[in-house]
């Protein structure tokens, strides 16, 4: 598998960010010293789209991670394109061999399914790296609220709806906060003076 297509699946799953958005992404984008992109774009039928899905730009924290090996591969991509007289860097972070963005349904047919195969993995969709990323930030504790503004739900109710059942132990706890009557119940002692 070309390192490119490692780069994107770890992105997928490291950002939750939709294909669109992942086609979308310039080196632009990302604020390699403040660990965030800014997510402006999504890529939707052979087009760029000036807008996200949900039509609002949104900050997504990178991981330590996914930053090092963006830094690593653009630093590659530069080697190689001024090996070719090119002097300036593609702006697509995961541009194909011409500089464009990727043809994502391309990634999915012709690399991701075969990894997943190749992995000894039951076929999933690519959207289901999105939900991968949202489960695991909520069984490690992570607030509803950050992850309805990583996956940039357009309301908090979408991600309760979709992940809700997810948050660890949110169910007992809330049963745990009920008052006790251990302190108003009368101790054994009380009760065998009363008895008396």
């Amino acid at each position: 598998m070309p390192p490119e297509y490692y780069l994107l699946f770890l992105a997928a799953i490291h950002t939750g960010l939709r294909s669109g958005e992942l086609a979308a992404l310039q080196w632009g984008d990302i604020d390699f010293n403040g660990g965030f992109a800014m997510v402006r774009r999504n890529y939707v039928e052979g087009e760029i789209a000036p807008f996200t899905k949900t039509r609002k730009p949104r900050r997504v924290d990178l991981s330590d991670v996914l930053l090092k090996a963006l830094k690593s591969r653009r630093r590659d991509r530069r080697e190689e394109w001024l090996k070719q007289g090119i002097n300036e860097l593609p702006e697509w972070v995961f541009a194909n061999r011409e500089g464009n963005p990727p043809d994502m349904q391309n990634v999915k047919n012709r690399h991701f399914y075969r990894c997943l195969e190749k992995a000894g993995l039951r076929r999933i969709r690519f959207h289901d790296l999105r939900h991968t990323f949202a489960s695991l930030l909520l069984q490690n504790g992570e607030f509803l609220p950050y992850v309805r503004d990583q996956l940039g739900h357009s309301s908090i109710k979408l991600t309760v709806d979709i992940y809700g059942h997810l948050e660890p132990g949110t169910n007992r706890e809330a049963v745990n906060r009920l008052p006790s009557l251990e302190n108003s119940a009368p101790s054994t002692e009380e009760e065998n003076v009363d008895a008396k």
